[in-house]
């Protein structure tokens, strides 16, 4: 009768290789050490997590800078729905000002949101402020209320532009990185989807670089600007007058 022998069992050569070779059958490569070391805000079973799990190198004066970014598109979109509400009254009557304006507000409030997520994609705590009550009234005797108000929102989103470029430098002082575009980045991608959502939405959070994501909105900011700008410079040259009016029906249409 031939006798079976068993298999020889091999003891893991470390406890934390025992360890994770238990949690994790099949997994041939054992994370690093280094990382281990890391535990990106582990908890127990059951318990509320209270720390991060995401938050991988991000400034903490990057953080409030977003956040103070946040408290300016909020503050932008409510002052461009006064400016909306304004022209819509029956005293006005410039509806394709007003509709001009209430996008622009609706867009404002999109950027908000945007830094929201990208907050909270990168471990950082969203600390909404309270928004100041703007003007209710824009009519200016020198020049008349649209090109005030054209003028004004050219203003604020400027300001807003300067604030991106501040924050930008937070960034780069900070040295935070992204995952690069391209084929690089599709390569990533691909990884990504077949380790699972949760090593993705790890790893995203780790790679994900403030300056590229400044940069977007600097540029989308930029083309604000420009055409703010050029609505500007169209009011002064048609006057507070009729031209106003044929200014109006213009924008209304596009």
């Amino acid at each position: 009768m031939t006798s079976v022998v068993a298999p020889e069992k091999r003891e893991p050569t470390s406890q934390t290789e025992g360890k994770y070779k238990e949690s994790l059958p099949g997994v041939v490569n054992l994370p690093l050490d280094e990382v281990k070391q890391r535990r990106y805000g582990e908890t127990q079973q059951g318990q509320v997590n209270r720390a991060t799990f995401v938050r991988v190198d991000y400034a903490g004066e990057l953080e409030e800078a977003v956040n103070r970014q946040i408290d300016f598109d909020f503050s932008l979109g409510y002052t461009l729905l006064a400016m909306a509400a304004y022209f819509d009254r029956d005293t006005v009557s410039l509806p394709g000002i007003a509709k001009y304006f209430r996008s622009m507000s609706e867009s404002s409030w999109s950027d908000a949101e945007k830094k929201i997520a990208f907050q909270n994609m990168r471990g950082g705590k969203v600390q909404l402020m309270a928004v100041p009550m703007p003007d209710s009234d824009y009519y200016n005797a020198d020049k008349g209320d649209a090109l005030y108000a054209f003028e004004l929102a050219l203003a604020l989103q400027k300001l807003g532009l300067d604030k991106l470029k501040a924050m930008h430098g937070l960034a780069d002082q900070s040295d935070d990185y992204q995952v690069g575009q391209g084929a690089a980045g599709a390569a990533v991608a691909g990884l990504l989807n077949v380790a699972g959502a949760d090593v993705a939405a790890l790893f995203m959070s780790a790679a994900v670089l403030a300056q590229d994501f400044i940069e977007d909105e600097m540029s989308s900011l930029a083309k604000t600007v420009k055409e703010l700008g050029d609505r500007a410079c169209e009011l002064k040259r048609v006057g507070t007058g009729h031209g106003v009016f044929h200014f109006d029906e213009r924008i209304d249409s596009l």
